[in-house]
C-alpha cells in the first residue's frame, strides 16, 4: 500500500490530489508526507509508537494519517469523540496529534498527561527522502465500532490488512482513477487517495460544489445523503453505506440523485465490502445484496427451520483470524443475500427479525417519523418516534422524543441507551 501511495505521487504529481478552497497536487501530498515524517523524526516520536489523530476531515488530517502509515506509527481515528467510551477506551497512547482548532478541545475527552503535538506547522520541516520500512505485518491504523450493542469494539488493521481491504474494494467497484470524487468515508477516501483520485473534501453535498469540482463520485455514509434537501441532478455515480437502509429513506435517495447510479455497499469495519446492490434493485427486493464479491466468502450458520441464521464472512480482506461473525442475520435466497436483523436482537425460534419488524411497523404507520424493534429479556419491543395508527398486543411500545442513535452514522439506533431507559424506569 505503501508503495503504491509513493508510484501515484510520482506518476501523477502535477494532478491535483486535493481540489477544496486550495488546491494540493500529488508532489504537494509527497512532500508534505516526507514533512510530517521529518517532524516525527526531529520530536522524537518513534516508529511503532501509538498516537490519537485529533483531527476533524481535512488536508491535514490524510496528510499525517498517510504520514504516520507510511512512518508505521500505530495512528487511532475515531470517527466520533462524543462518544465517551472511544475516547475512554483509549488508555495507553503516546501522543495526541492535535492542530491550532482541536489543541484545547482535547483536553475536554483525553487525560491531560498525554503528551500533545500541534501538527499545524508541518511546512516549516524538511521533504528530507525517507527510507520506508518494508514489513507489512505492523499495525499502523486502529478504529473503533460504533457501540450500538455496548462496549466499542477496537478495529486494528496493520500494512497487508489496508492492502487487501483495497484490493477487493478496488476489484469489485469501479472507481476510474480519472473522476474527482467527495470523500466522506475515511477508508474509502484513504483509497481514492492512494488510486490517483482528485479528492475535494467537504462537509455538505451540494450541486455547487459538484458544478465547480466536476465531480463524478460520491463516497459517503447514508447519513449524508439523507441530510440534503434539493435535488442533485449533475452527479455520476454514489457509493453508500454504513447503516441498514429502509424503504422510505431508500425512495429519498432515489429522488434526491434521480441520474446518478447508487452503489449501495453491505460491509463492516472487519469486511470493508460483503455485498452491494444498487438502489433500484435494493427497492424491489429490501435488505437484499449481491454477495458475489471477489476474494469473499459468506456463509449462514446455525440456521432456524426458515434458513435463517448469522452472516459470516471469511477471506483475505477480513481483519484478524480472516473469518468475521458479523452478529447480522439473514438467508440466501435467488443468489441474494437478505439481511433482515440483528443476531442479539432478534429471536430465531420465534421468527422475530428486528430489522423486517421495522420495516413491517413504518409501513403500516406512515405518521411514524422513525421505527426501531428489538428482542430483549423475553420482550418484543417497538421504539418509535411520531404517531402509530396500528399497535400488536404482543409487543410493547416506547414513544420517545428524541431516539437514541449511533454517533457515527445518526441513522441506526443505538441498542444499549434504550434499554438502559427501559431499565431505569423498572
Amino acid at each position: 500500500m505503501i508503495n503504491k501511495f509513493i508510484n501515484t505521487c510520482l506518476i501523477n504529481k502535477n494532478k491535483k490530489a486535493f481540489d477544496y478552497k486550495k488546491a494540493k497536487t500529488f508532489r504537494d501530498l509527497h512532500d508534505d508526507t516526507l514533512k510530517c515524517i521529518d517532524m516525527f523524526k526531529i520530536k522524537g516520536i518513534k516508529e511503532h509508537d501509538k498516537a490519537v489523530l485529533f483531527i476533524t476531515p481535512s488536508y491535514t488530517f490524510y496528510v499525517l494519517l498517510l504520514a504516520s502509515i507510511c512512518y508505521h506509527l500505530n495512528i487511532i481515528v475515531l470517527d466520533s469523540y462524543r462518544n465517551k467510551k472511544n475516547t475512554e477506551l483509549i488508555k495507553k497512547v503516546d501522543y495526541i496529534f492535535v492542530n491550532n482548532k482541536t489543541k484545547f478541545l482535547s483536553y475536554c475527552f483525553f487525560n491531560k498527561n498525554i503528551r500533545r503535538f500541534n501538527v499545524s506547522g508541518f511546512n516549516q520541516y524538511s521533504n528530507t527522502s525517507y527510507n520506508y520500512l518494508q514489513t507489512t505485518n505492523d499495525i499502523v491504523l486502529t478504529t473503533y465500532t460504533s457501540g450500538t450493542t455496548g462496549t466499542p469494539k477496537k478495529i486494528t488493521r496493520t500494512i497487508n490488512d489496508l492492502s487487501n481491504q483495497f484490493e477487493i474494494i478496488l476489484s469489485n467497484i469501479n472507481i476510474d482513477s480519472n473522476d474527482v470524487v467527495i470523500g466522506m468515508l475515511p477508508i474509502y477516501t484513504l483509497l481514492a487517495i492512494v488510486n490517483g483520485n482528485t479528492t475535494v473534501l467537504t462537509r455538505k453535498i451540494t450541486s455547487k460544489a459538484i458544478n465547480k469540482y466536476n465531480v463524478a463520485i460520491v463516497l459517503a455514509p447514508i447519513a449524508k445523503l439523507l441530510k440534503v434537501k434539493s435535488p442533485i441532478r449533475n452527479l455520476k455515480k454514489i457509493y453508500c453505506g454504513g447503516a441498514i437502509l429502509y424503504k422510505a429513506e431508500t425512495e429519498k435517495i432515489k429522488y434526491i440523485f434521480c441520474n446518478s447510479v447508487i452503489t449501495y455497499i453491505y460491509g463492516a469495519s472487519e469486511g470493508v465490502l460483503i455485498g452491494k446492490t444498487t438502489i433500484n434493485e435494493y427497492v424491489k427486493q429490501i435488505f437484499s445484496f449481491n454477495y458475489n464479491i471477489n476474494g469473499m466468502k459468506i456463509e449462514i450458520v446455525n440456521k432456524n427451520f426458515d434458513g435463517v441464521g448469522e452472516i459470516v464472512v471469511s477471506g483475505l480482506a477480513v481483519l484478524g483470524v480472516k473469518t468475521h461473525f458479523t452478529g447480522d442475520i439473514g438467508y440466501i435466497k435467488d443468489n441474494m443475500l437478505h439481511i433482515i436483523g440483528r443476531l442479539k436482537y432478534s429471536n430465531l425460534e420465534k421468527r422475530f427479525y428486528n430489522y423486517q419488524i421495522d420495516e413491517e411497523t413504518r409501513e403500516e404507520n406512515p405518521r411514524a417519523k422513525k421505527v426501531f424493534s428489538f428482542y430483549y429479556n423475553g420482550n418484543y419491543y417497538i421504539v418509535y418516534k411520531g404517531k402509530l395508527d396500528k399497535k400488536n398486543k404482543n409487543y410493547l411500545y416506547i414513544k420517545l422524543y428524541k431516539i437514541p442513535t449511533d454517533n457515527k452514522h445518526k441513522t441506526k439506533l443505538n441498542y444499549k441507551k434504550v434499554i438502559d431507559k427501559i431499565q431505569e424506569t423498572k
